[in-house]
């Protein structure tokens, strides 16, 4: 494939990087916001010493795993002006219908 301009579409695909990588930041802060409320408000010593062992920029050991959720992502986005809203007939519950 051959392009006339290799340097609009370079330009392109960096700011799409870039968007992409600041989005994913946002949505990584948001997630370790959430991790630490959740953390704080649960009484173990488990979460303590998880708190205890975080590194000095503030990343999770590497023995634990991040999740990121929608509700991450959609913070996230929502600071691009990208409104994300579920469909009303999705459910996060699985209902038996026979019951």
């Amino acid at each position: 494939m051959t392009h006339e301009f290799p340097d609009s579409t370079r330009l392109i695909s960096l700011a799409a990087h870039k968007l992409l990588l600041d989005v994913t930041h946002d949505a990584m802060q948001y997630q370790r916001i959430r991790s630490q409320a959740t953390s704080s408000t649960s009484s173990g010593a488990a979460a303590a010493a998880l708190a205890a062992v975080q590194t000095a920029d503030g990343a999770a050991p590497t023995g634990s795993r991040s999740v990121l959720t929608m509700e991450d992502l959609a913070a996230s986005l929502k600071e691009y002006g990208v409104n994300i809203c579920r469909p009303e007939y999705v459910s996060d519950v699985a209902e038996d219908p026979v019951a």
